[in-house]
């Protein structure tokens, strides 16, 4: 399971921020043509939904995302990184009750990033085995037949 997974990296410090970043960045710009920098309730829950509903070992629900949107955000709409990461820390404690709340927010995002490269991965491989292979090129026409004796 992914806490195992985790735990087995250390769970100490994340496994990238930059990871953690490009995931803000790919939820935050879902379905948008322009740049987001923050993140709506929508998009959040859908990131939940996506990596981390995923194992069931984090014990997190679609409820808990909500909450956990909620209580950062109050009455605003939208998330920015910094506060990503603190709704973050809300579904890690309830993730990992057992944990101190740190040290369960960098298993929490070290399960993220786990999961999202994984199916980044997959992504590319199936974008890659989709494609058909290019037909193969026409045979030579024949060659024209001699003229008719005279």
């Amino acid at each position: 399971d992914l806490y195992s997974f985790c735990t087995l990296l250390g769970g100490e410090g994340r496994m990238s921020q930059d990871e953690l970043l490009e995931i803000f960045e790919e939820y935050s710009n879902y379905g948008s043509s322009d740049c987001r920098n923050v993140i709506d309730g929508t998009r959040f829950a859908r990131m939940v939904r996506q990596l981390l509903l995923v194992d069931a070992n984090t014990r997190v629900t679609m409820q808990d995302g909500d909450i956990a949107f909620r209580r950062v955000a109050g009455k605003r709409k939208y998330l920015d990184y910094d506060e990503f990461v603190d709704a973050l820390g809300v579904l890690a404690v309830v993730a990992f009750p057992d944990l101190e709340p740190d040290h369960a927010l960098d298993v929490l995002i070290d399960s993220l990033i786990y999961v999202y490269l994984s199916s980044k991965h997959r992504r590319t491989i199936q974008s890659t085995n989709m494609k058909p292979p290019p037909p193969p090129p026409p045979p030579p026409p024949p060659p024209p037949p001699p003229p008719p004796p005279p």
